[in-house]
C-alpha cells in the first residue's frame, strides 16, 4: 500500500484499511513517510517511510527532489521484496507516478490505484492528460461509489474501461469518532462555545472548491432567522490549501464577527469529537466533490449533515433521510437548507442518528477491505 502523505483523514483511511486487510491475512506494508499521523498506533503491518522529506516546513525543490528520491526508494523496495500487488492511494506527480507503474508493472507485480479525486484537485487540461495516462497505466482503478465510477470514466473520455474501475465503499470514521458521544452542551462548553448556540461546523482544509466563501455569504440569513446561530470554523490554513484572510474581510463587511468562531490550526484525532459533537449541523458547502469525507466523519459522530447537492455528495447525504440538501447551489439556497437543519432540532437529531447507522451498515472497514482483496484477486487473475 503507497500513500505518501499520511496526514489527517486520509491517516485514518489508511490505518483502519491496512488494519483490516491485515486481519484478513494480507502480508502487508504500508509504504508512506516518517511523519505519518498514525505511526504510534498500535498495529499489524509494517511500515517502510520511504517517502522521508515531503511533509514538513522544507521549500518546494527541496520536497520536490525528496519526491523523486521516494520513487527511487520505492522501486527498489518492490525488486527486492517481490509483492503481488502494488495499491497507490494518490497521485503526486503524475508524470513521475505513471513511469513509476509501469516500471512497477515490469516488475510482475499488479498495480492498482484508488480515486479518491478524479484530476487530483487540478482540472487544468494538460494535468487532466497527464493524470488519465497514470490511470490507464494502472491494472485496475477503485473508486468509492457508482457514481464516481461513471463520472471517471466520462471524464477521461473511456479511455478507461468500465470492468477496470472496482467499486468499493468508503469506510467510516468510528475510529475518531469514538464509542461515547459527547453530550452536545458538554461539547460546545469545551470549545468555550455558549450551550444555547446553534453551532453550524465548517471542518477541514479552505481549497476554494470547499465552499467556505458561499457559506459565508450565507450565514447573514441564517443569522437573521436564527439570532443564536454560530458559524464554528476549524481549519488549517497551509500553503497552497487556502487562506483565510479573504474570508475574515468579508465576515467584517457582512457584520456577522461576533456570530462566527475560528480555530485556525491542525485539530489532533483527540480533539476532533469535540467539534462536530458540539455540532448543529455540519457544512459541506462544496461547488464540487468526489468523495465526501468530511460527511463520513460528520455521520459516524451521528451529526446532521447540510450540503450542496453536489458530486458524489448525495450518495451519503440523502435529503431529509440522513441529512439536508441545499435546494439550489448558491448562497441562498444554502442558508434555506441550514435554517431548516437549525429549525427543527428532533428533526435534525433523527438525519444524524440515521446517517450513522448508514455509516454502520453500508460502510464498515471489513467490508472496504473484503472487497479490495477481491480486486486484488481479480488483478492477479488476469495474468495468471
Amino acid at each position: 500500500m503507497v500513500e505518501p502523505w499520511g496526514a489527517q483523514g486520509q491517516a485514518v483511511y489508511d490505518y483502519c484499511l491496512c488494519s483490516e486487510l491485515a486481519r484478513l491475512g494480507l502480508d502487508l506494508k504500508l509504504v508512506t513517510n516518517e511523519l505519518h499521523d498514525r505511526l504510534s498506533f498500535p498495529r499489524d503491518f509494517a511500515v517502510l517511510p520511504l517517502y522521508n522529506g515531503i511533509r514538513g516546513p522544507h521549500c518546494r525543490a527541496r520536497k520536490g527532489l525528496s519526491y523523486f528520491r521516494s520513487l527511487a526508494r520505492l522501486f527498489h523496495a518492490v525488486r527486492a521484496h517481490r509483492p503481488a500487488v502494488v495499491h497507490f492511494q494518490f497521485l503526486v506527480f503524475p508524470p513521475a507516478d505513471t513511469l513509476a507503474i509501469h516500471l512497477i508493472r515490469g516488475l510482475g507485480a499488479r498495480v492498482l490505484l484508488t480515486v479518491h479525486d478524479i484530476f487530483c484537485l487540478d482540472d487544468k487540461i494538460y494535468h487532466v492528460a497527464l493524470v488519465t495516462k497514470a490511470y490507464e497505466a494502472a491494472d485496475a482503478l477503485i473508486v468509492h461509489s457508482q457514481w464516481a465510477k461513471g463520472t471517471l470514466i466520462a471524464a477521461t473520455k473511456n479511455r478507461v474501461s468500465a470492468n477496470r474501475v472496482h467499486v468499493i465503499p468508503h469506510g467510516n470514521y468510528e475510529l475518531v469518532a469514538g464509542s461515547n458521544a459527547i453530550p452536545k452542551a458538554e461539547a460546545k462548553t469545551l470549545l468555550g462555545i455558549d450551550s444555547r448556540d446553534k453551532v453550524v461546523l465548517f471542518f477541514g482544509s479552505m481549497l476554494p472548491y470547499k465552499g467556505l466563501d458561499t457559506l459565508i455569504e450565507a450565514f447573514p440569513a441564517v443569522v437573521r432567522a436564527l439570532p443564536r446561530a454560530r458559524l464554528l470554523v476549524a481549519s488549517h490554513p497551509r500553503r497552497g490549501m487556502g487562506d483565510f484572510s479573504r474570508h475574515a474581510a468579508r465576515i467584517a463587511e457582512l457584520d456577522i464577527e461576533s456570530r462566527v468562531t475560528t480555530d485556525l490550526r491542525y485539530v489532533p484525532d483527540t480533539e476532533v469529537p469535540s467539534y462536530f459533537h458540539a455540532a448543529d449541523a455540519v457544512a459541506l458547502p462544496y461547488k464540487r466533490c468526489y468523495t465526501p469525507g468530511v460527511a463520513h466523519l460528520a455521520l459516524s459522530c451521528g451529526r446532521p449533515v447540510v450540503a450542496m447537492a453536489v458530486g458524489g455528495i448525495p450518495d451519503v447525504i440523502r435529503d431529509g433521510d440522513t441529512g439536508f440538501l441545499a435546494a439550489t447551489n448558491d448562497a441562498a439556497g444554502f442558508a434555506a437548507a441550514l435554517t431548516r437543519a437549525l429549525s427543527d432540532e428532533a428533526d435534525a437529531e433523527r438525519a444524524g442518528l440515521r446517517g450513522k447507522e448508514l455509516m454502520e451498515r453500508e460502510h464498515t472497514w471489513p467490508l472496504s477491505a473484503s472487497r479490495t482483496v477481491e480486486a486484488y484477486r481479480e488483478a492477479r487473475a488476469e495474468i495468471a
